[in-house]
């Protein structure tokens, strides 16, 4: 399978030529991002000082959002042009923001140091085994106790999304590269508990071309 992740650099690049734009998505759907983790943390009882990280953080615009409720925020991405806008963000929002050009599949972070991981629409631009190494990677620096909630793509699809579907490795392809998996939620859901991560609450949501999961674990132990 032919998987290209630094392919988001030259969106990124892209996107930043667009007077319009402050990030990956549009204003609205970063607000409804903002809501659909706001409900979902909602009875989550984080310390003021808890350090929360945005896998996959783009241009920081949720990590701002974060930062802003007074947590320590730190971000990773594999675009260092998503990183520098990130950067450029924060600055104008005037917070502080640790933010990182790197690969998710490598965190930079030390074991059991962080009390929230974010998976803003990360997993599932993560195809095959490298979902695996991944959540292995988000285990080991998450604390014991340690929470990922994450918004990410699933079934089913939409026949507007068929032809590009490799119904073999659940994954959406554009001239021969996988560029998303959009897997059953329930084979989503066995990948984090296999990754040693406990249910605690699951939404699904009907979009336009496939579903939408939104949910939140925890590390066992």
């Amino acid at each position: 399978m032919n998987i290209d992740y630094h392919a988001h650099e030259q969106q990124y690049r892209k996107l930043r030529l667009k007077s319009d734009r402050t990030g990956w998505g549009s204003a609205r759907e970063k607000r409804e991002q903002i809501e659909l983790f706001s409900e979902i943390l909602h009875d989550i009882n984080l310390p003021q000082n808890a350090q929360v990280l945005e896998l996959g953080c783009g241009a920081a615009e949720l990590a701002i959002h974060y930062a802003r409720s007074g947590y320590r925020i730190s971000g990773i991405d594999i675009s260092q042009t998503a990183i520098e806008w990130g950067r450029q963000n924060a600055a104008r929002a005037g917070v502080s923001i640790d933010l990182h050009c790197g690969d998710v599949r490598t965190l930079p972070f030390t074991d059991n140091s962080i009390d929230l991981a974010l998976d803003a629409c990360l997993l599932h631009c993560i195809i095959g085994e490298d979902r695996t190494k991944t959540l292995q990677e988000v285990h080991r620096v998450l604390k014991s106790g340690g929470f990922l909630a994450g918004i990410t793509m699933c079934g089913p699809i939409q026949d507007v999304l068929r032809q590009q579907f490799d119904v073999v490795d659940d994954c959406l392809c554009m001239n021969g590269q996988a560029m998303r998996y959009i897997g059953d939620s329930d084979a989503i859901l066995a990948e984090l508990e296999a990754a040693g991560f406990s249910l605690i609450h699951h939404n699904l949501l009907e979009v336009e071309a496939n579903g939408t999961l939104v949910y939140l674990v925890r590390k066992k132990g």
